[in-house]
């Protein structure tokens, strides 16, 4: 190549060379124009803050009971001759269930009888010998005693008889039978159980600072894991003291179950409501932008991001209440907030 040709190139190439630095140049300096204005507005959806009724609730974890609930044990010794109800079913008060072999009993007390009708045949002749002098005070008072000892003795006996009937406590459902016809049972076996679950109770605990807040008569709400209805029932009563060892205090709480909903021995989710607030604001936590010292938050005003020192109060999974910062009215921007700053313009969007 000649020296005239290698000059042509090179200013060819200083002359490209010079066009592509300008418009780099241009093009940052109409970036910084652009970043002066303001900058493409962000988007953002929006709510408009309104007044809301905020409950306060505590939650706590209890457990189902029935109203009432025995487990039926044999007190005497001795062979089961017969069962007299069916498991499962509902059982009224006072029905026979079952019954011991009460012969050898029966036997000794037909013994006792005959002995009683004697020794008050031998009171009534030392008695009238008595009064005629016939006979002495010590005399009568033995034959006396001797009739007395034997009616303790029947008493007894017919005490023995009455617990080889075993007999419903109270009206209620009968569970699984633990003994066939014909086992003999030693003293306290279970036989069977029977639970009252016409009503039914929840038992559970809450912290101590709430001791004085819970009273009987307060309403309740509570669920269950196998049902998707919500239940209500009513404080009946509380441990009159705290449990030093969880620092809770036990309640109860006492509610219908007609439906036969509720089962004993299920776990339940307790909500109590403490108090209502009116005129609070409430805000979606996304909304809510963490600082060193408490929370900020960006408003819409005049087509543009308008920064909000908040002081909040009660939060939820999902919502904080704003206690300074916010009115009822505002338009609060609640998406796109690392993309926010002061002044910035906004193009919101409604939901």
């Amino acid at each position: 190549m000649s020296r005239t040709s290698l000059l042509i190139v090179i200013l060819l190439a200083a002359v490209l060379l010079f066009f592509i630095v300008k418009k780099i140049i241009s093009g940052h300096d109409e970036g910084a124009v652009s970043q002066k204005k303001g900058g493409g507005a962000v988007m953002s959806e929006v709510m408009i803050i309104r007044d809301t009724i905020i409950t306060y609730q505590l939650q706590s974890t209890g457990t189902i009971r029935a109203n009432e609930e025995v487990s039926l044990v044999s007190e005497y010794p001795g062979k089961i001759t017969g069962i007299f109800f069916k498991e499962g079913t509902t059982i009224s008060k006072g029905s026979l269930l079952f019954r011991m072999d009460d012969a050898e009993l029966k036997a000794r007390k037909k013994k006792l009888e005959v002995s009683a009708a004697l020794a008050a045949q031998n009171e009534q002749r030392l008695n009238v010998l008595l009064a005629k002098g016939g006979a002495s005070q010590q005399e009568y008072d033995i034959v006396a005693n001797n009739l007395l000892e034997i009616q303790a003795d029947l008493e007894l006996l017919n005490v023995q008889l009455s617990k080889t009937e075993i007999r419903a406590p109270f009206t209620g459902q009968a569970g699984l039978r633990n003994v066939s016809e014909g086992a003999y049972v030693s003293a306290n076996t279970t036989l069977t159980s029977i639970q009252d679950v016409s009503k039914v109770k929840i038992d559970f605990t809450l912290p101590e600072k709430y001791a004085a807040i819970i009273q009987p008569g307060q309403k309740i709400s509570f669920s269950v894991e196998n049902d998707t209805l919500a239940f209500t029932a009513l404080v009946i009563a509380a441990e009159p003291a705290v449990n030093p060892a969880t620092r809770s205090i036990t309640l109860r709480a006492v509610t219908d179950n007609a439906q036969r909903r509720l089962i004993p021995g299920t776990s339940s989710t307790i909500m109590i409501a403490l108090k209502e607030t009116r005129g609070s604001v409430l805000v979606p936590t996304s909304a809510l932008i963490p600082q060193s010292a408490g929370f900020r938050a960006f408003t819409l005003k005049n087509g543009k991001a308008t920064p909000a020192i908040l002081k909040t109060g009660y939060r939820d999974e999902n919502n904080v209440q704003v206690l300074e910062g916010l009115v009822a009215g505002d338009t609060l921007l609640t998406t796109n907030m690392l993309l926010l700053r002061p002044g910035i313009d906004v193009k919101p969007i409604f939901k």
